[in-house]
């Protein structure tokens, strides 16, 4: 994968997505690696949000997102210590 090449310093991930899903994606990415920063976001699964916490999200949105609250959410996680 992309991760496992060059991690990313956050990865955002949408829990609706076509083929593997987000809380499929979270979870493998849990697997390459465990402090891996995630971000989670949907529009149409809010509850889907809870589970991907529970795998290691560090922050959930929901859509719409402002851009800027996306952005901050991001700026707060970059430089970070790595979590969980």
């Amino acid at each position: 994968t992309a991760y496992a090449a060059a991690p990313f310093d956050v990865v955002v991930v949408d829990l609706i997505m076509p083929v593997k899903g987000g809380l499929r994606t979270i979870r493998e990415l849990r697997e390459l690696d465990a402090d891996v920063r995630v971000v989670a976001v949907t529009g149409v699964a809010p509850a889907d949000l809870d589970l991907a916490e529970g795998l290691g999200a560090l922050y959930t949105l929901t859509k719409p997102i402002e851009p800027l609250q996306l952005r901050r959410t991001v700026e707060s996680l970059v430089g970070s210590p790595r979590a969980r």
